[in-house]
């Protein structure tokens, strides 16, 4: 099936979304709309395709071109197109890195043209290290109310992933430059402008109290959702094991929170007083390396197993899991109900370390198992490290565990 670029259409951007077409694929696609009333994608490097007005499909007789190739400073990464017209002309903002060039940092250029189809222009537009992490680009400017610009670039910061980082953009000679007045991205906005109604932020501390799950979660697959639930225990979020697996990665209903840089903590209460043998619950420090603190059922016997996974996907378009390599660092037999678990993230500098406690009275703390190296690898999930809480059967289903609270923190 070859891959394809979806549409999705809304009255109001809070939804419903409705998908309108699918058409060809089109690689880190910027949809355009003109002036005139005629629709384009940027895509790729330098590839323009006009739309039907309708967004059904490519316009038959409509633009179909290159724009621009690439200059002999542009033989490496060009891509994540997103385009602006501003005071009439065209800019085509992208991604460039070339590995191959000692000292070049990720940044970002600026195509600029006065008609769509160009002759285009480059210029650099931000090129610097900014902290330590080999520099900032993809992403795009948007203006404010006021008519201040502003940059809203992504910066790969090792294990925590993608951070989007927001900076000045300024208008020098027609171009859009971007960072202070020296081309450097501020470690901090001397003005603040989120709304003021929308503070709570994208993740943190949960108790379970409400009969809707907070936006702060996302579930690791589509959620089975007769086997979960905030409502049986009032004030706790039970998971239910849904299908017979053998590893945390074919587990449905593993719920996620994105960690938090520099430093962050998350503690959970569980209780696992209804699993049934050869059930696995727990908490992780979760991506496609993973470290865990699993709750393991033998029998009537209940251990706690600190462990890495590493999964391994086949070489098919599908992605399937091949298999998934565990390594067990250090287990401790325990038999009570609740089991406290607590997983600390550092993402300094050259760091990305997750260390893992548990405690049976959440008074008295202990480490277990090793540091865990967390990694950001586009191979396997290209995504951050995220806090997975997780429960699924090795042998039957029926059991389930009962998550008290999710205390998160940040430092």
């Amino acid at each position: 099936v070859p891959y394809r670029s979806y549409i999705f259409t809304a009255d109001d951007p809070a939804g419903k979304w409705e998908l309108l077409s699918r058409t060809q694929h089109f690689h880190d696609a910027s949809l355009f709309f003109d002036d005139d009333g005629r629709v384009y994608v940027f895509y790729g490097t330098g590839e323009l395709k006009e739309l039907k007005s309708d967004l059904s499909d490519v316009k038959p007789d409509g633009v179909s071109m290159k724009i621009f190739e690439r200059d002999a400073d542009e033989q490496g990464l060009l891509e994540g197109s997103q385009v602006v017209k501003y005071n009439g002309k065209y800019y085509l903002l992208m991604i460039s890195m070339d590995w191959s060039i000692p000292g070049r940092v990720r940044r970002e250029v600026c195509y600029r043209a006065d008609t769509i189809t160009g002759p285009y222009e480059k210029k650099v537009i931000l090129e610097h290290d900014f902290d330590g992490y080999g520099g900032v680009g993809q992403g795009c400017i948007i203006d404010s109310e006021e008519g201040d610009w502003y940059g809203v670039i992504f910066q790969d910061r090792g294990g925590i992933g993608r951070v989007p980082t927001l900076m000045p953009c300024r208008w020098v000679d027609g171009w859009p430059m971007l960072g202070d007045e020296n081309g450097h991205v501020p470690l901090t906005m001397e003005k603040e402008i989120y709304p003021t109604e929308n503070t709570k932020g994208i993740l943190g501390s949960d108790d379970f109290s409400d009969e809707k799950l907070s936006l702060y979660w996302q579930w690791n697959h589509n959620p089975v959702d007769d086997k979960w639930s905030l409502t049986e225990r009032p004030g706790y979020l039970r998971l239910k094991t849904s299908r017979v697996v053998d590893n945390l990665y074919l587990a449905p209903n593993t719920i996620t929170q994105r960690m938090e840089g520099p430093k962050c903590s998350a503690t959970i209460s569980l209780d696992v007083s209804h699993m049934k043998d050869g059930d696995v619950a727990g908490f992780s420090a979760f991506n496609g390396h993973s470290g865990l603190l699993s709750v393991v059922k033998e029998g009537d016997a209940k251990r706690l197993v600190m462990s890495t996974n590493v999964v391994n996907f086949d070489n098919t378009p599908n992605k399937a899991i091949a298999s998934v390599d565990i390594e067990e660092k250090e287990q401790v037999d325990f038999n009570q109900d609740v089991i406290y678990l607590r997983i600390e993230g550092d993402f300094m500098l050259k760091r990305d370390i997750a260390t893992f406690y548990y405690s049976l009275d959440n008074k008295e703390w202990k480490k277990i198992g090793t540091d865990f190296k967390m990694r950001f690898d586009y191979t396997r999930l290209f995504m951050g490290s995220k806090f997975a809480i997780f429960n699924y059967a090795t042998k039957s289903l029926g059991g389930y565990v009962d998550v008290d609270y999710f205390d998160f923190s940040t430092s």
